[in-house]
């Protein structure tokens, strides 16, 4: 098997960064959290718990203000799914998995329309506006992955540049 990040590896750009633009290109929020939307957007590289501070408050903003989100997200990938870079179709197997700190509910429909059966992402509780449990970032990354799958061998991939 092989195991593949999905933002800015299988995918040119990052998912997070094209949502929350097509978000305020499309002003899918009331006036008033738009300014405070786009604040946290300006501000939220400035460090690693900055960034998951402000991510978090973000996707609140987004769970409490969009009306049918679901929705609003296959309308994302239909302009977006472009962006999927074609190495991927030509070296892609039945068993790859796609780790990613991307919440799920914004990976799934993609996932869905390219057959991407088997992922680690992040998980964003819409109960309770949280992000449950931990990102899929960093290290946690590599627990997250044998939590789920155990201790496999994973194959390397040959260069697909």
């Amino acid at each position: 098997m092989n195991v593949y990040d999905f933002d800015n590896t299988i995918l040119e750009g990052d998912t997070e960064i094209y949502f929350f633009k097509y978000i305020n290109d499309k002003q899918l929020m009331p006036n008033f959290k738009l300014k405070k939307f786009n604040k946290l957007l300006n501000n939220r590289n400035k460090n690693e718990k900055i960034y998951r501070k402000y991510t978090n408050i973000m996707y609140k903003l987004i769970a409490k203000y969009i009306e049918n989100l679901p929705n609003i997200v296959e309308k994302f990938w239909d302009e977006h799914i472009k962006y999927i870079k074609p190495f991927y179709n030509k070296i892609r197997k039945e068993d790859d998995i796609i780790s990613s700190a991307t919440p799920s509910f914004l990976l799934l429909p993609v996932f869905k329309r390219t057959n991407i059966k088997r992922y680690i992402a992040t998980e964003f509780n819409f109960a309770k506006l949280y992000f449950d449990k931990s990102f899929n970032y960093g290290e946690e990354k590599a627990t997250k992955f044998i939590e789920k799958y155990g201790n496999v061998t994973i194959c390397a991939p040959k260069n697909p540049m």
